[in-house]
């Protein structure tokens, strides 16, 4: 209970105990003083963490305004108006109940404003409280909170999606290489933030501590000059009114012993303790520190205390004041500075990955293009070409693939010609052969006939029979020589084997990724199996996406559905389509439209699927779009 004025402080603080421990406070305080508008006199570390006001309105942000007579007396909050900024207030119609509302402009800003006009000792008082009206309004600070709290859900959606499909994530050369560029990048981030968290929390404490021996050097100030003057004043009067008139809350020690607190209440309900630290008094009375400055706590929460000894009237005194009491304020607190700090390292990472994501995705794309690439030729698609667009090693790495396949394709060519070359060659001998031996006693069995004849031989007849049963035998012979040739010039047998089509389909797409060409895929079945040969589908497949991309085609769809015992693959593609007069001789052997074609892909096609019960056809072709429909053969499905 203290009284200076008109100011009255009248505060209850009563312990907690549970289990006969204390648990922690609680608090009352009523403040009256007609002269102040607002007042805050409950120390930070017992006010309560629920606010009290609506949450639409922020107390500290009101703008208070007092008037005597019309002139201004009193504000409270940062704005200090000028006499043609209040003149709105003052000159105001006011309602019957001595109030009024209206807008009030202060610095090009609209405030919303309550008046209230009363008499005190015969003067015309009027209060007004101002509030800024509701908008739209970014700070730099509130802006990074909402991004922090946005990145962390974000980030923590990220990697349960990440931890959900683990199994099937693919360590691709891209994700290495993003890895790789975000341990690079971030590592010094993080370490420059923490020296620069570290360094700010050094000021902050340094700010603190030249804060708080400044006001302790205003107390001992006040109280030399006061005794110099007024000798025989008390000392603790002198105290007293140190701390009223500075407005600086302390306490003063001697021999250990607290023997004055500007705010006393507080002490005497046992909320701190009567002796001072054993710490600081080593230092100050044993190792003769002038000064020390230490981190004290109350339950949790911590503030920062200064301790001063100092010499009055030939006694040693210890001057203390600590940052409970005494507001520091500050350009930016430590926990704002967090905020910031890690708003603004958070959006450099998410910078940073954005970035490494994309270069990345620029330096593996030609790689993951080759593979894929790479993969084609190995299943037999010899017609594929690389644009290049690239530049120093990777530029020759494109061109080198370019012709091994060009060339792979020309020898291919090549090879098959001198095969087929050496093997009739080889059939012709050995035909000749075959055909010569049976040929020499025919030959020989008619010459003799024929003299025989002519000699009028009596067993013509019986010689006759003999030789013509001999030239029957060997014109067998030449039948089967005849039918061996036709079974070797037959095309090889497949390797007949159970297919997952849909499957194949899909590891086929993913070879076409990196063309100018989306490709989409639609089903109505989940699988199904055919008997077939696994290479011969896949070659199947890359020949005619091939062909839709060479026709011009940037959109191709493969549709999937089954009905009775087969399964329906339709490719549709909206490239130029073949000339009507072209169409009934697509399937035809060696006919090609183009320039480097060898017009056996289709006619291939279709005998491979004739022989496993399947077919191809053309359904339709015209300028904008094509469609070839391929069945297969259905062993199950699903």
């Amino acid at each position: 209970d203290s009284t200076q004025s008109s100011e009255i402080i009248i505060t209850g603080v009563a312990p907690i105990f549970i289990n006969n421990k204390i648990q922690g406070y609680i608090s009352a305080s009523v403040f009256w003083d007609p002269n102040l508008l607002v007042v805050s006199k409950v120390p930070e570390y017992l006010q309560s963490r629920v606010s009290l006001y609506n949450s639409v309105v922020d107390f500290s942000q009101l703008k208070i305004f007092q008037f005597n007579d019309s002139k201004l007396v009193n504000v409270y909050g940062d704005i200090y108006p000028s006499r043609e900024q209040v003149l709105p207030i003052t000159s105001h119609n006011f309602s019957s109940s001595d109030d009024a509302w209206f807008v009030l402009d202060l610095n090009e800003e609209k405030y919303i404003t309550y008046a209230l006009k009363h008499n005190n000792d015969n003067k015309v008082s009027i209060t007004a409280v101002s509030f800024l009206e509701q908008k739209i309004s970014w700070s730099l600070f509130n802006f990074f909170k909402l991004f922090i709290i946005q990145s962390i859900f974000i980030v923590t959606l990220l990697i349960v999606l990440f931890l959900a499909d683990i199994k099937n994530f693919n360590y691709t050369f891209k994700f290495q290489l993003t890895i790789a560029f975000l341990l690079i990048s971030l590592i010094p981030v993080v370490v420059f933030g923490l020296y620069n968290r570290q360094l700010v929390e050094k000021r902050t404490d340094e700010a603190i501590q030249n804060e708080l021996r400044e006001r302790t050097n205003y107390v001992e100030n006040y109280i030399r000059t006061n005794l110099n003057t007024q000798n025989e004043k008390d000392l603790n009067q002198i105290f007293e009114d140190a701390g009223n008139k500075l407005r600086i809350s302390f306490s003063v020690f001697e021999n250990g012993n607290r023997i004055f607190n500007s705010n006393v209440q507080y002490f005497n309900a046992g909320i701190f303790q009567t002796r001072i630290n054993p710490v600081i008094y080593y230092n100050l009375n044993y190792l003769s520190f002038l000064e020390y400055r230490i981190k004290e706590a109350i339950e949790r929460f911590a503030f920062n205390s200064y301790y001063k000894k100092v010499i009055i009237n030939g006694r040693n005194y210890i001057l203390s004041v600590d940052d409970l009491f005494n507001k520091v304020n500050l350009t930016l607190s430590p926990s704002d500075f967090d905020v910031l700090l890690f708003g603004i390292y958070l959006l450099a990472a998410l910078i940073i990955i954005l970035i490494s994501t994309i270069l990345a995705d620029k330096i593996s794309s030609p790689i993951r293009r080759l593979t894929k690439a790479t993969l084609s030729v190995a299943q037999g698609d010899l017609s594929i070409s690389l644009p290049n667009q690239q530049k120093g090693e990777l530029r020759d790495l494109f061109n080198g693939f370019n012709l091994m396949t060009d060339e792979l394709k020309r020898n291919q060519t090549e090879l098959a010609e001198l095969e087929r070359e050496a093997a009739w060659k080889e059939m012709a001998k050995q035909v000749a052969h075959e055909i010569k031996n049976p040929l020499t006693p025919m030959k020989l069995s008619m010459q003799q006939l024929v003299a025989l004849y002519n000699e009028k031989n009596k067993n013509f007849e019986q010689i006759f029979e003999k030789l013509s049963a001999t030239i029957l035998n060997q014109i067998e012979s030449l039948s089967s020589i005849a039918s061996e040739f036709s079974r070797f010039a037959k095309m090889p047998s497949y390797k007949n084997e159970q297919v997952d089509l849909p499957s194949i389909v899909r590891d086929v797409v993913n070879l076409f990724t990196d063309e100018q060409v989306t490709i989409k895929i639609e089903t109505s079945v989940k699988n199904f199996t055919i008997m077939a040969d696994n290479a011969q589908v896949r070659r199947l497949l890359i020949n005619l996406i091939r062909n839709s991309i060479q026709a011009g085609a940037n959109e191709i769809k493969l549709f999937i559905y089954c009905e009775s015992d087969f399964c329906n693959l339709l490719v549709k593609d909206n490239g130029h389509g073949i000339q009507p007069e072209n169409q009934d001789k697509i399937f035809d052997q060696n006919f090609t439209t183009k320039a480097a074609g060898m017009g056996l892909g289709l006619k291939l096609a279709k005998r491979f699927l004739g022989v496993i019960g399947g077919d191809i056809e053309l359904v339709e072709s015209n300028q904008i779009s094509t469609t070839f429909r391929v069945k297969f053969p259905v062993l199950n499905k699903e």
